[in-house]
């Protein structure tokens, strides 16, 4: 190949912008699909802004068949924004409110509690396919 050539093709390779195998709403509808897997049934209000995915009003509700009742668990906001290296970074609010709420006609159980964490961001990366096993998930902080 010419030297202009193989220079060129250089370039542009590099000035291409890092794109991820996986976008945020395909990491956020996997989260949903493996919500479901496991019974819940999940409600929630999602914007799309700028390469990011935020995702409020967070509610999974399940059954609990063994004792006639239901589990219903409420979050504060998630977010899921490219991260460049063909990742997605998931992340949310310290403290992030949480309520959980059983309703079971004889003992009634409802708390609420704060959520926290120090600087915590989970990279997911892989692709959009389903698989038999878990991708590789990385989560760093500081304690």
């Amino acid at each position: 190949m010419p030297r202009f050539a193989t220079g060129t093709a250089l370039a542009l390779c590099l000035a291409a912008p890092v794109q991820a195998d996986v976008t945020p709403q395909q990491v956020w509808s996997g989260l949903v699909d493996n919500l479901g897997a496991l019974g819940y049934s999940v409600s929630a209000t999602e914007t799309m802004e700028a390469g990011a995915l935020t995702v409020t009003d967070l509610t999974m509700t399940a059954a609990i068949p063994d004792e006639d009742a239901t589990v219903t668990i409420a979050f504060g906001g998630l977010r899921f924004a490219e991260a460049g290296d063909a990742a997605v970074a998931f992340t949310y609010a310290s403290p992030m409110p949480v309520s959980v709420r059983i309703d079971d006609a004889d003992d009634p159980v409802e708390m609420m509690f704060d959520l926290t964490h120090q600087g915590l961001t989970i990279l997911v990366s892989g692709t959009p396919e389903p698989a038999d096993t878990y991708p590789r998930r990385t989560a760093s902080g500081s304690r």
